[in-house]
């Protein structure tokens, strides 16, 4: 037998009846992504998709069926299944009858995956009962307890095992997401780098005067400005220079290299906006993005340029060789430019709302909680504009809803959202009482009993409204309902309502009213979030901890420390010299 029939043979076999216990995804349908075959340690070395295609193309039983998925990835799959007679003998739910009772809602997803892709039937025959009692009763099968395979409990019911079941393994599965947080965390903050900003950032609490903490520490951690300043004018320059063939472009870029916020490290996102259309449509757009991808991975000036298509806004990811700089690049979604331009003028209105922000940034970078599937820094700069509109402890609202701010002045829609505002004439003057600090305190107490499982935040309307209820239609949206019919007119296509089924979080953006920016956190995520909410609040409680350097060295650095301890894992911050004046003396 040749090598390229031992490949067809092999190949054949995964995808008929292989591919569950190889770990290889597979679709109902059958298809199989490409790139898992191609990446499995059985066929690394000797396939790849040039080879692959011969395969298909020579079979002459035409056995395979190679596709583009709607998504434009390749799929494969076994195109003739294993006929009655080839299997007979064999009974599909011989093992699941054998099985134990309590396992056998466990080899469902197996049998059906592996056993229904070898029979040539386009349907099944399922007999469906109210509850297993009557399956038992007419089956004849002995009544017995159900024990949780994860605990020595019984049941009388399997539905309750298994619910106890999945308790405990959420449970479960909550610590050791955890204890991996906190793992991660820990290898980030020994980094070299990050060991050297955490002296310089000691140095600055410890030897600064009382009430200037934040702005010491903000330049440890800040990217500085006129660094930025000069990298994006050689970015932008480059850039103009390679898109010179999509035939007038106009680069806008936003977020916190923008607003104010950037951190060292930070990303510079970036909006393209084309000119020569006087009619953005979808097609131009997709088009555009495919000649951007192609000159920036031509260019000498780029490297590591990877697109992503599949996301809600579709990016391409790159880096700046002669600067160090990554780029975030969209030519579909012009929405962050003009919620930067609020956010950075909001910061702009008090330099306390700046502080505010600008150190849960760093508080929430530090803890890993915002990250790459997670909380954005969009969702947390809107979480922390919805607290900043609620009444805190006899005093009025620091801002009013984002629907007060658009009262009786001109709007701005783009694509069928409104971006108008005013701030000067009514948000009222911050008291001098509150200070960041007591912002910052404000913000971890406000939240960290917040029921966000409950609750669609709307920072449009200033309040949180019930899920259940607005759910049901019970709630009326006006806005929402006006700006969907008026988005859905500008782009020429429906527009997806906010998402909010099976979501932990739901926070609306405060002007795209379909769009929850706090989509992407998990439930466990959540719980983490809340952990550390809670273990902040425990700082201001602590009365040991009395001035503001002191609190601000235990949100960096002390909530890393319990959150460790809470896990068993036995970590402290490395002693640190710090200078003071001509003395040393040592922190731990």
């Amino acid at each position: 037998m040749t090598d390229e029939a031992q490949l067809s043979k092999r190949l054949l076999w995964v995808l008929r009846n292989g591919a569950v216990k190889e770990g290889i995804p597979i679709r109902y349908n059958g298809y199989v992504p490409v790139p898992a075959i191609l990446n499995h340690p059985k066929f690394a070395r000797d396939l790849n998709f040039r080879k692959l295609i011969e395969i298909v193309e020579k079979d002459e039983k035409k056995r395979f069926e190679l596709r583009h998925n709607n998504k434009g990835f390749w799929e494969i799959r076994a195109d003739d299944f294993h006929s009655m007679f080839n299997v007979a003998g064999w009974h599909p739910f011989l093992s699941y009858y054998n099985a134990n009772p309590i396992n056998k809602y466990l080899q469902f997803e197996r049998m059906f995956m592996q056993r229904f892709n070898a029979i040539a039937r386009s349907h099944v025959y399922l007999e469906a009962y109210v509850n297993n009692s009557n399956y038992y009763g007419k089956n004849n099968v002995k009544k017995i307890d159900f024990k949780c395979t994860t605990s020595s409990k019984k049941f009388s019911k399997d539905e309750d095992s298994v619910k106890h079941e999945q308790l405990v393994q959420d449970i479960n599965r909550s610590n050791k997401s955890l204890r991996g947080k906190v793992e991660d965390i820990i290898d980030y903050i020994e980094s070299d780098e990050q060991q050297l900003l955490q002296k310089e950032s000691l140095n600055a609490l410890h030897n600064c005067e009382p009430g200037q903490e934040l702005c010491f520490m903000f330049k440890q951690h800040k990217m500085n400005d006129e660094t930025l300043s000069s990298a994006y004018k050689r970015i932008e320059a480059c850039l103009k220079d390679e898109l010179r063939p999509l035939m007038g472009v106009e680069l806008q870029p936003f977020g916190s290299t923008v607003s104010g916020l950037a951190l060292k490290g930070s990303d510079i996102d970036l909006h393209i906006k084309l000119l020569n259309n006087t009619r953005t449509t979808k097609n131009s757009t997709k088009q555009a993005f495919n000649r951007l991808e192609i000159i920036l991975q031509r260019s000498n000036n780029f490297n590591e340029v990877i697109p992503i298509r599949n996301a809600r806004v579709p990016i391409i990811k790159c880096k700046h060789n002669p600067t160090g700089f990554r780029l975030d690049i969209n030519l579909a979604c012009s929405n962050g430019v003009h919620n930067t331009k609020f956010m950075r003028d909001l910061l702009q209105f008090d330099n306390r709302i700046h502080e505010l922000i600008l150190f849960l940034e760093i508080w929430a970078k530090q803890l890993q909680i915002i990250s790459r599937g997670n909380m954005t820094s969009h969702c947390l700069n809107t979480l922390v504009l919805f607290y900043l509109q609620q009444p805190q402890s006899n005093q009025l609202a620091v801002l009013p809803a984002v629907k007060d701010l658009q009262e009786n002045i001109p709007e701005n829609l783009i694509m069928g959202v409104n971006y108008a505002y005013q701030l000067q004439e009514k948000i009222s003057q911050i008291p001098l009482e509150l200070t960041t600090s007591k912002l910052i305190e404000g913000f971890f107490k406000f939240y960290r009993c917040f029921e966000f499982e409950e609750m669609l935040i709307s920072p449009y309307l200033g309040k949180a409204i019930l899920l259940d209820k607005y759910k049901k239609g019970l709630f009326k949206f006006p806005a929402y309902d006006a700006q969907r019919c008026a988005v859905a007119a500008a782009s020429n296509k429906s527009v997806t309502p906010i998402q909010l089924a099976n979501r932990s979080v739901c926070v609306q953006d405060a002007f795209a009213l379909s769009h929850n920016v706090g989509k992407a956190i998990s439930q466990l995520h959540l719980e983490y979030f809340r952990k550390c909410l809670n273990l902040a609040c425990d700082v201001y409680e602590d009365v040991a901890i009395s001035t503001d350097a002191q609190r601000y060295e235990a949100l960096l650095y002390g909530i890393i420390e319990r959150l460790a301890q809470s896990v068993n894992i036995n970590f402290v911050f490395p002693k640190q010299t710090l200078e003071v004046g001509a003395d040393q003396k040592i922190l731990n």
